[in-house]
């Protein structure tokens, strides 16, 4: 059955509050913070017109479309008049409420202002807040700008009160709201959140309040350390470091700064002064140490560190570093061993020179005896080629093309050829290969480099 015109009427009048009521509290409220600025006042008016215009159009096209001609719906319409519309009404009556009750802050921006005019935050450094809030209430209550407390930034617990005049928006530059942790170092990033804290319960408003800003900053220092460059000579312990120190400060430093360099397992190994750095300015400073032990530095395979800068006292960035040997272990430990036999590194550690030289020997035969018991073949090139032997060939030999066998030199050689002669009985040969064949070829290796070597294996069993 068809609804007469009342009942059509009565229907429509349902809707019409409804959403009169819905679009008048909640639209315009949604128009004035979205179109703010100075003039709010008669925005948010101006808003309130076009809520209930908009909700009385809606109202009327929804009657229209849910006009059914069951009467059952008729029904239903009156239990959304009872039930549904009250709570409407209810809700955004109370979301009208806090809006005309309390201050509504929103952040709009934020930007960090540091203690010192320099371009950059550093470790310590107290900071504060430059930004903007608008006030989406219609009254004006003192409100918070704070930090988090976290490792990165130790916060003022009081933080900044201000109050925001209702339905404006304004700039303010805060207190100081916190520190850099003092722990920090240069080229380290830090987090840290500004907050909103609005007085009283803003409910459900509060949800898509916007409140909080998080940021990510690069720490800076007048010193940093740029790039490092080096050079080592394992042999001899020496190692040559440049560090390039950096100023990205629009200013200069304000004081000198002392460079130190520490050497992993060993500890601090020097320090230097540097004077202070000019704006934006590299300078390059020379590092120079020789007591690296070179067996040490030969066991670890490299040489690595940290320097450190520090400034008043106080370490303000480091950064590691790390060279490694140029060669293997093997050839390291049998180019250490030619150093020291032909006198041209001096460089002994802790011990005498021939201390340091049995050392090396027997490391050397160590390796000699491992190849020894995988039974392979001195007489094949490419076999002995992978050896301690050919190891020792190729530096001998390159020592006398250099003129540096003499004196005693030869002899640190000799014996080590006769040390390792004594394992020749200990040969097996692999396969169909005579074993006394094998200890000649072995003999053989080692006259190489000790001409003077008896290389009659008989002599040996």
């Amino acid at each position: 059955m068809k609804l007469s015109d009342s009942e059509v009427k009565e229907l429509e009048n349902i809707y019409v509050n409804g959403f009169k009521v819905a679009y008048d509290r909640f639209y315009a409220k949604q128009y004035a913070s979205k179109a703010y600025n100075s003039e709010g006042l008669d925005k948010y008016a101006t808003a309130k017109i076009i809520g209930r215009m908009m909700g009385e159009d809606v109202a009327n096209q929804t009657a229209r479309r849910e006009a059914y001609n069951k009467q059952y719906q008729i029904q239903s319409a009156k239990k959304y008049a009872e039930v549904v519309k009250k709570m409407y009404e209810d809700s955004f009556n109370r979301l009208m409420n806090i809006f005309e009750t309390n201050s509504v802050v929103e952040l709009n921006s934020a930007e960090l202002i540091g203690s010192v005019n320099d371009n950059m935050f550093r470790a310590g450094e107290e900071l504060r807040v430059q930004f903007s809030v608008s006030n989406l209430g219609e009254v004006s209550r003192p409100v918070t700008m704070i930090f988090d407390n976290s490792q990165d930034v130790i916060a003022n617990a009081q933080g900044y009160v201000f109050s925001a005049p209702a339905l404006d928006k304004k700039n303010y530059v805060s207190n100081v709201l916190g520190m850099i942790s003092n722990d920090k170092f240069a080229q380290e990033e830090i987090s840290l959140a500004m907050n909103i804290v609005n007085p009283g319960n803003l409910a459900e408003v509060a949800k898509p309040l916007i409140v909080r800003k998080n940021e990510r900053i690069t720490l800076h220092d007048y010193a940093e350390v740029k790039r490092i460059n080096g050079s080592l000579n394992y042999l001899t312990g020496d190692l040559n470091l440049v560090v390039d120190l950096e100023n990205p400060a629009s200013v200069s430093a304000p004081s000198t700064a002392q460079v130190e360099l520490f050497i992993d397992g060993a500890g601090k190994a020097l320090d230097k002064d540097i004077e202070p750095i000019a704006a934006q300015s590299l300078r390059s400073v020379s590092l120079t140490t020789n007591k690296l032990d070179p067996l040490d530095v030969i066991a670890k395979g490299k040489i690595s560190g940290v320097i450190n800068v520090k400034m008043a006292g106080r370490t303000i960035h480091r950064k590691a570093f790390e060279i490694r040997v140029s060669d293997a272990p093997s050839m390291a430990i049998v180019r250490y061993f030619d150093g020291l036999a032909t006198g041209e590194i001096s460089n002994s550690g802790n011990e005498s020179r021939q201390d340091r030289l049995a050392k090396l020997g027997s490391m050397i035969e160590d390796s000699v005896v491992a190849s020894i018991r995988t039974r392979m073949k001195w007489t094949k090139t490419n076999e002995v080629a992978r050896t301690a032997v050919a190891e020792l060939q190729k530096v001998y030999d390159e020592s006398k093309r250099q003129g540096t066998l003499k004196g005693d030199s030869q002899r640190n050689y000799d014996d080590l050829a006769a040390t390792l002669a004594k394992h020749s009985a200990t040969l097996v040969a692999r396969g169909i290969l005579n074993d006394r064949k094998n200890r000649k070829y072995y003999l053989r290796e080692l006259a190489k480099i000790s001409p003077k070597l008896d290389v009659n294996w008989k002599h040996y069993r």
